[in-house]
């Protein structure tokens, strides 16, 4: 059985891989077997529907209700699905067809209801508290999937545009590390974002509970694993991507595979596993009317996130000219002023270092982070042999006969101001990149974190785009750079070493 979505280690809510109700035994100890269809909507937290949904769950004896449901499930499901047996068995509305993200009768919410009442909504508290839980997770996938959806409408209306900047001449699978990637990494950080975010601001943990950050990093990671899982097993997803042949097409086939993941996430969760669908939504902890995954910023999390990790891979793998993308770092250049930024162009006995420079480069491509400065530029590499040039990197006129390295704009970095491509800048590129290089000992070539683990996965929650991996940008001093900038240096990470 795999991993269930909303599992936590500190609530104890780990699934078993054994018989249904064995599973559930310990939750259902918890409270007595009697009584839940004579509580009514006048008990304790159930007046007011703004209460705490986990006390709410408790005053409605809800478990116990749950445990009758599931028997009676487990008994005969008399042909219906999880989520419509148990709106059937707290005689609410039929069709409820939670695991449905395009159907609107679980995206409604139900007022409380009792017994004694013949035409209320449900026949129990505990029926109102259960359907309000079940649509409270439907919402928050439905809204993450029209998250996906719009940033799919929305690129296919810009990624013509990107692809023209970045990567006129892009063969994503010259690297298969770009297919998984883009299927994982990326994806983690959209979901993580997205669902870390609306636990973190859920009632349910935001309760007295010192470790609720913890626990709600622990539930997102739960998360994010169920849906990496169905992605991984997914073996036409790849499959799909692999014949793709142009960015568009690419990035496109991307977000689709991720939205018919969510589908399938969703359609697990509410009609294929009782066990899993129960420990989703078990002490309300879904139901929270005041917090939700916001659509909108998912939209941008998925545009931005896919747009930071392609634009160095379109350099990279540029097949009309190459493109020599590196940050380069404050080393061995003199500070001439108190801005973060006040350099002096790189020296060499005296003489720039190349004599070729974009006008205004270091102030067009700056990016001070915490005060330190950083350059993201493009080295054009000689194109003839150091040997056929001065002694040393130095260049004076006369001295060499053929254009010596050049230090450019990237294409489409002046574009980057923050308007479009999900709001996409250098400072986001030039802060994951870094942070990578940092984290790797100050050196590139580092791998690209893997979500699937635990480590992976805090890696994701904490750090988002900043994830190692996220933006693959090789860093340096500019004469490193430089000096590798002739057509016999062809280091692993170049014009880096």
């Amino acid at each position: 059985m795999k991993a269930t979505f909303f599992t936590t280690t500190a609530f104890a809510l780990q699934v078993a891989a054994s018989p249904f109700d064995t599973a559930l035994s310990n939750v259902f100890k918890r409270q007595d077997s009697t009584g839940w269809r004579d509580i009514t909507c006048t008990t304790g937290s159930l007046t007011d529907v703004s209460n705490d949904p986990v006390q709410q769950w408790i005053d409605a004896k809800t478990t116990d209700a749950m445990r009758e449901c599931i028997d009676a499930y487990n008994s005969d499901s008399k042909g219906l699905t999880f989520s419509n047996f148990v709106a059937n068995f707290f005689n609410a509305r039929p069709g409820i067809s939670c695991g449905l993200l395009d159907n609107d009768n679980c995206a409604v919410s139900v007022n409380c209801g009792q017994g004694s009442d013949a035409n209320a909504p449900v026949n129990s508290p505990a029926g109102y508290v259960v359907i309000n839980s079940m649509v409270g997770l439907h919402i928050q996938f439905e809204n993450y999937f029209k998250g996906l959806q719009n940033a799919l409408n929305f690129m296919n209306g810009e990624i013509g545009t990107f692809s023209d900047v970045f990567a006129p001449q892009f063969d994503p699978l010259s690297d298969d590390k770009i297919l998984i990637d883009v299927l994982n990494l990326c994806f983690a950080v959209v979901s993580a974002g997205a669902f870390n975010s609306w636990f973190k601001n859920l009632q349910y943990f935001k309760g007295q509970n010192a470790n609720t950050l913890g626990v709600a990093k622990d539930t997102t990671n739960a998360a994010v694993a169920q849906s990496l899982n169905i992605l991984k097993d997914s073996s036409d997803a790849l499959d799909k991507l692999k014949v793709q042949n142009t960015m568009s097409s690419f990035l496109s086939q991307t977000v689709q595979q991720w939205m018919n993941s969510t589908e399938t996430m969703t359609k697990h969760i509410f009609e294929e596993d009782a066990v899993l669908g129960y420990y989703s939504f078990v002490n309300g902890k879904s139901w929270d009317p005041n917090s939700q995954v916001s659509a909108l910023d998912v939209t941008q999390s998925v545009e931005q996130t896919l747009y930071a990790y392609m634009a160095p891979i379109g350099w990279k793998l540029a097949t009309s000219e190459e493109i020599g993308a590196f940050i380069a770092t404050a080393d061995e250049l003199n500070k001439n002023g108190d801005g973060c930024g006040d350099y002096d162009k790189p020296t060499d006995n005296g003489g720039t270092v190349t004599a070729n420079w974009d006008d205004d480069i270091m102030s067009k491509t700056l990016v001070c982070l915490d005060g330190t400065a950083y350059w993201l530029v493009n080295l054009q590499r000689s194109q003839k042999p150091r040997d056929q040039c001065s002694s040393t990197p130095a260049i004076s006129p006369g001295v060499c006969s053929f254009v010596p390295p050049e230090v450019k704009m990237l294409p489409g970095v002046d574009q980057m101001d923050g308007q479009k491509w999900g709001g996409l800048t250098k400072e986001i590129l030039v802060a994951s990149a870094v942070k990578s290089w940092q984290n790797n000992g100050n050196k590139n070539g580092w791998a690209s974190t893997d979500a699937s683990t635990e480590n992976g996965m805090r890696d994701v929650i904490d750090n988002g785009i900043n994830a190692q991996g996220v933006v693959n940008i090789p860093v340096c001093s500019f004469p490193e750079a430089i000096n590798n900038g002739y057509p016999d240096e062809n280091t692993p990470n170049w014009p880096c070493n």
